[in-house]
């Protein structure tokens, strides 16, 4: 089963990528790569709309382009891209998966739990946020575990009332078969409301590891 998005949608999550990317890059040190994943945004929104309910369920529905399914549609449709995207192949390694860090004083309803560990991949783990120091530094372990310590101090400055953080990660390693050139910036019209100048690169011989979190 495919999850169709409206054409309004898509723009709008062309948008906020674009947008956000644009915010990144404007934090980023010069000459630093961004790595930027709407598959990570949708998954993490995902995740949230399986333990929600009435108008804050309605709205992420709405939001992501979902108002034409049902929750168990939607759980069936990320529990076939997870396994599909599962399947590493020669010369490449690809893992996606989500983590669920919970307050060692909160207990979220059991069905969520199971929902996000059977059709999200999503591990559970418990932290204590009181002890924020201490919770970033067992979250930082588990990113890095998943993305082979190439992402490393992710979360930081947590706020000690936090119950729950959803975690989506992607690990990818593969050979390309091109050096990268680097060429002009053409013009790209998004959302047919703005234009972005995009460097595009060509690959040959060129082994890549593009690791990012959300």
């Amino acid at each position: 089963m495919g999850l169709n998005l409206s054409l309004d949608s898509i723009h709008f999550l062309e948008y906020v990528c674009f947008s956000q990317g644009a915010h990144l890059k404007a934090k980023t040190a010069a000459g630093k790569n961004i790595f930027y994943s709407p598959l990570g945004i949708s998954t993490a929104l995902s995740m949230l709309s399986a333990g929600a309910c009435d108008k804050t369920h309605s709205q992420l529905f709405s939001g992501l382009g979902y108002s034409t399914l049902n929750q168990t549609q939607v759980n069936e449709g990320y529990k076939h891209l997870f396994h599909m995207l599962g399947h590493s192949q020669e010369n490449q390694r690809l893992d996606v998966g989500s983590g669920v860090a919970v307050h060692s004083d909160f207990s979220p309803l059991e069905k969520f739990l199971k929902d996000i560990s059977h059709y999200y991949s999503g591990e559970l783990f418990k932290v204590d946020f009181s002890k924020p120091d201490k919770a970033a530094a067992e979250i930082n372990q588990f990113i890095a575990n998943k993305t082979q310590d190439k992402i490393k101090d992710m979360v930081q400055d947590l706020d000690p009332t936090v119950a729950m953080i959803l975690i989506n990660y992607v690990y990818f390693r593969g050979r390309a078969h091109r050096d990268i050139l680097k060429e002009n910036r053409p013009c790209m019209k998004i959302a047919s409301c703005f234009d972005v100048h995009i460097e595009m690169l060509h690959l040959y011989k060129f082994r890549c590891t593009f690791p990012f979190v959300v």
